[in-house]
């Protein structure tokens, strides 16, 4: 039998070409799989419940709590103080919950009060507040994190009349301070945003506003300082935060 080799040639060609076609035909253009891409959902981030720990330097303004003046009234003007917070937080989707404390052990304001040209005093406060924190996230992963909440609880104020002996007098001439405590409530709601420079640390700027409220009746040492603060007043506070997150 005789084989034409041309034919053979012919139909080896054509089952080659078919092969060859077959796959650049099933694969889509480059476009068409850039457009799938884009029009894919992002894939769900879980980040899991986590700690978060922060150091916040605060300023506390009360607009309307003036301090005490030599006829022992309240003064008109703000009463400005810097206290140091702590808060803990324990993080899980777009909600986190805790605990903060703050101290405001330094003054930015006092107001002389009585005394005599060479024993003159002056009044300052002081604060402590504790208590529970709420916040919910509105945007929560790198670089950019921003939240809304609040904070609740005690509140403890030092109401301190200091005596600055001259030079004439010796250090030692009787008490120097002379504190009255009271204790209140305190609530303030607000927000802030935080920049994550690290997956560990965070950098934020916090702003409240609420108010403090104390009881009536004042409280007297024994020596006729009493406590200054009695009813409601407003507040506010903004202050710069560091803190450290870490995954549970």
């Amino acid at each position: 039998m005789v084989v034409d080799c041309k034919w053979f040639s012919f139909v080896a060609v054509c089952v080659t070409g078919l092969a060859l076609a077959e796959p650049a035909a099933a694969a889509p253009p480059r476009e068409a799989r850039a457009e799938l891409a884009a029009s894919a959902p992002p894939a769900a981030v879980d980040l899991g419940p986590r700690l978060h720990a922060q150091i916040e330097l605060a300023t506390l303004v009360l607009p309307t709590a003036g301090l005490l003046g030599p006829d022992r009234r309240p003064t008109t003007g703000a009463d400005v103080a810097l206290p140091l917070g702590f808060h803990f937080h324990y993080r899980a989707d777009q909600w986190a919950l805790g605990a903060t404390a703050s101290l405001g052990l330094f003054a930015l304001t006092s107001s002389p009060y009585g005394g005599t040209p060479a024993l003159p005093r002056t009044h300052e406060r002081g604060f402590f507040q504790l208590g529970p924190e709420a916040r919910y996230s509105l945007r929560e992963g790198r670089p950019w994190e921003m939240w809304l909440g609040g904070k609740a609880g005690l509140v403890m104020l030092a109401d301190r009349y200091a005596t600055v002996p001259g030079d004439t007098v010796p250090s030692n001439y009787g008490v120097k301070t002379d504190s009255v405590r009271s204790e209140g409530l305190f609530a303030l709601v607000g927000g802030g945003g935080s920049w994550r420079m690290t997956n560990l640390f965070t950098l934020g700027l916090d702003l409240r506003a609420g108010a403090l409220a104390f009881p009536s009746g004042r409280r007297c040492s024994p020596l006729g300082d009493c406590s200054s603060m009695t009813g409601v007043f407003p507040a506010l506070e903004l202050g710069l935060a560091f803190g450290v997150l870490r995954d549970l």
